[in-house]
């Protein structure tokens, strides 16, 4: 189910998958693999730049349970446990900072726990703006920069250890377009 009613969506999805328990635990895995789940969206599509500027901003906010623990890519990841839980919040916009400049800022954070095996738990929140320098109708230049820090404790599922810490990511990227 997705609706839209105005700037609001809400969006439900129920996951099935015969035997996955059996066919992953088949392969060794080592958890207990969900054989069901379900997934929910809750957005807001602004028509301005967060009331501030002309352009436009979206929050959401997801949850996932089981098999619809990946928000992402719903049905991506089949070792999710019977028990996953997932909340993922975004947000993101644009406006224009000039004539032929605009910003593009996202801030994303997810929380996840009982993933793959029980009291396991994965976060992390990222950071990012994109600033769009527009030279003509076929040809801009982007820079972004991002930060991103994780915490990731998987208890030891598929022998992978815990770790934490961050990293910082800058792009430059000349940007050819398709004029109409």
């Amino acid at each position: 189910m997705n609706n839209r009613v105005g700037n609001w969506q809400w969006m439900v999805n129920g996951l099935s998958a015969k035997d996955n328990d059996a066919r992953i635990n088949d392969k060794g895995a080592g958890s207990e693999a969900a054989d069901k789940g379900a997934h929910t969206l809750l957005a807001y599509h602004g028509e301005s730049f967060f009331g501030l500027n002309p352009g436009f901003a979206k929050a959401a906010v997801l949850y996932g349970h089981g098999l619809g623990a990946e928000v992402k890519g719903l049905g991506s990841d089949s070792n999710l446990s019977e028990d996953a839980q997932t909340v993922r919040f975004a947000t993101y916009g644009t406006t224009a900072l000039a004539s032929n400049w605009s910003i593009a800022p996202v801030l994303m954070a997810q929380r996840s726990q009982d993933r793959y095996v029980k009291d396991d738990d994965y976060g992390w929140v990222t950071l990012n703006a994109r600033v769009v320098q527009e030279i003509n109708q076929n040809f801009a230049l982007a820079y972004e920069g991002s930060y991103q820090y994780m915490d990731l404790k998987p208890e030891g599922y598929n022998d992978r250890h815990a770790v934490n810490g961050s990293f910082y990511k800058l792009t430059f990227a000349p940007t050819f377009k398709v004029g109409s």
